[in-house]
């Protein structure tokens, strides 16, 4: 399979590489350096992931080339028709608000007839994904061009079992604990001397998050053998160290503390969830951003592998609901259950019209029915 892989990724000229929903950190490190390779072997490359909102840390330091939409990508063009118009000039300015285009005519008078836009062709010779599970989750990043996903020969690269198999390669490798160890085993195959530092630091990262340090259950030795050997090629790990692990917040603590002391334990599963009001919240000046973090390190620290719900009420007395649950597939498959809830890595979000105690009554009740 790997060969079958290199030798398109050798024929191609144009090459996009194409980043899933989940597992963010894995798939980041994952799509920046499979872009910035291919570049660097002198493919024009460019890297799209489909998440908006995940925050980079710092020590990924290869950024450049990934985006969070095909409009960053593929430009849009003005054309006019030379038949009617002739431009002696044209001048390009913005201001705060504005983006100006000054045209000074030889011949003619534009009107909306003379002028047409429209975006380029999106035509890649090859697509690789991380992370896809399926080609119609390709769709979601440019439903007009389903037909570009369809007629193009996709590297498929993944190491979950419910990924369909979709590409004309499928390296997907279930005993593989990160996508990032796939990854690096097709570039060290392609060229390993054109691996940098950078490459390195970047996979190394993504594999220490995705595998939480090298702690969680599905770490296996073939993931200890590939970290010592991107830290043979210059990995920082350090660096990864220092940024990923640094100290948390004293706000992260606080809430940290009182989601604690708030928690309610099933006692015959896996599941814990605490219930907060509005003037709780208020009162002791928690902040909601700091919410995830606190419910990570709550999981990371105290109830390994079980789900974290948390309800909390808003201003206008919507209860908002946060489910956290290490459990890939599992999670992806509870959001079904729930209308309009958005799955954004391990958490799962949406709000209920009930109050809390109902709320958090029906919700636990679902949470039971599905383990």
């Amino acid at each position: 399979m790997m060969e079958n892989a290199i030798k398109l990724i050798k024929e191609a000229k144009e090459i996009a590489v194409f980043g899933g929903k989940n597992s963010l950190g894995d798939i980041f490190g994952a799509v920046s350096v499979l872009t910035n390779f291919l570049k660097n072997i002198q493919k024009k490359s460019y890297g799209v992931i489909l998440q908006n909102d995940f925050q980079k840390p710092d020590f990924l330091t290869l950024k450049e080339g990934v985006f969070y939409s095909l409009d960053n990508v593929i430009p849009y063009v003005i054309l006019i028709d030379k038949n009617q118009i002739e431009i002696s000039e044209i001048a390009f300015n913005t201001s705060e608000n504005e983006y100006l285009l000054e045209l000074y005519l030889q011949k003619g008078s534009l009107t909306l007839d003379s002028i047409k836009i429209f975006q380029k062709k999106f035509a890649p010779d090859l697509i690789i994904t991380v992370g896809v599970s399926d080609r119609s989750e390709l769709i979601e990043f440019k439903p007009q061009f389903s037909q570009v996903f369809f007629d193009t020969p996709i590297i498929n690269i993944d190491n979950k079992i419910e990924n369909t198999r979709y590409g004309q390669v499928n390296l997907v490798y279930l005993t593989k604990s990160t996508k990032c160890e796939i990854v690096f085993e097709l570039l060290r195959l392609i060229d390993e001397l054109s691996m940098s530092p950078a490459h390195s630091t970047n996979l190394l990262g993504g594999i220490m998050m995705e595998t939480k340090n090298f702690t969680s259950p599905k770490t296996n030795p073939s993931t200890f053998e590939t970290a010592a050997r991107l830290i043979e090629r210059g990995a920082d790990y350090k660096l990864i160290i220092e940024k990923l692990y640094q100290t948390k917040s004293f706000s992260v603590l606080k809430l940290t503390g009182f989601l604690l002391s708030k928690l309610t334990i099933l006692k015959d599963l896996p599941i814990s969830y605490a219930t907060i009001s509005f003037s709780e919240l208020n009162l002791n000046d928690y902040s909601l951003k700091d919410l995830p973090s606190a419910i990570e390190e709550i999981e990371n620290n105290f109830l390994p592998g079980f789900i974290i719900a948390v309800f909390y009420e808003g201003e206008n007395k919507i209860i908002k609901v946060l489910i956290y649950w290490t459990d890939n597939t599992r999670i992806m498959k509870i959001s079904k259950i729930f209308q309009n809830s958005l799955l954004k890595k391990n958490f799962l979000v949406f709000n209920t019209k009930e109050n809390l105690k109902e709320s958090a009554e029906k919700v636990i009740a679902l949470l039971k029915k599905e383990l």
